[in-house]
């Protein structure tokens, strides 16, 4: 017995304005950080329909703007762990936190490890 295969490509146009919005909305999500703009107050801001700047973002970047925020506040908090001396309380603050107790369990859930293991064990 011969069992078939169909592959089938989806295919995403996306017109040079609806990308240029999208990289900036990915650009000012990793430059402010520290600030907590809901999907509305982006969509608003760049003039892009809601559900449409969710559907172009993942298509974009294979995530959602969710995943995409907690991915880059982890990486951006593992770097500061490492490279600086700056306290876990500011380092929260820095990447989008208000409680440092929020932070830590987000990190632990992720990492495996509490920030201040995390920078006692990967300190340069």
């Amino acid at each position: 017995m011969i069992t078939k295969l169909i592959i089938i490509f989806f295919y995403v146009y996306l017109e040079v304005q609806e990308i240029k919005k999208i990289y900036a909305i990915r650009t000012y999500l990793l430059e402010n950080m520290s600030e907590r703009a809901t999907l509305k107050q982006l969509a608003n801001k760049y003039d892009i329909g809601l559900t449409t700047m969710q559907k172009l973002f993942k298509a974009t970047y294979y995530q959602s703007i969710h995943s995409f925020v907690l991915s880059a506040r982890l990486e951006k908090a593992c770097y500061l762990l490492k490279d600086s001396e700056k306290s876990i309380t500011f380092i929260a603050n820095e990447v989008g936190y208000i409680k440092a107790s929020k932070f830590s369990a987000f990190f632990k859930d992720e990492k495996g490890l509490t920030p201040k293991m995390y920078r006692k064990l990967y300190k340069n």
